[in-house]
């Protein structure tokens, strides 16, 4: 029997199109050399933070909500609102200096 239309797939992200919170987390990992575990849970080193706040921004612009995005990062909702805001502080002071 065929999934319904609203299931997520397992292997090319979502049927809406939208990437997984995993494949979202593996290109933004791509470059650093770390995998999943090292970003998941509250380490706070400036790298990881960094990459986490890139990982939260763009699950959150392919419209998942914040709980989804904490529960994958197995950090609190609250660590991922934070995380967001500072991530947009950082475009806008990124773009009045560019």
């Amino acid at each position: 029997m065929d999934a319904p239309a609203h299931a997520p797939t397992q292997r090319n992200g979502t049927s809406s199109g939208r990437p997984t919170l995993e494949e979202l987390s593996k290109r933004a990992l791509a470059a650093s050399g770390l995998g999943l575990p090292a970003i998941t849970g509250g380490a706070r080193s400036k790298d990881i933070a960094a990459i986490r706040r890139h990982i939260i921004r763009a699950a959150h612009g392919f419209g998942y909500s914040l709980t989804q995005i904490a529960n994958f990062l197995d950090v609190s909702k609250s660590a991922a609102c934070r995380a967001l805001a500072k991530s947009a502080e950082v475009n806008k002071v990124n773009e009045v200096n560019a």
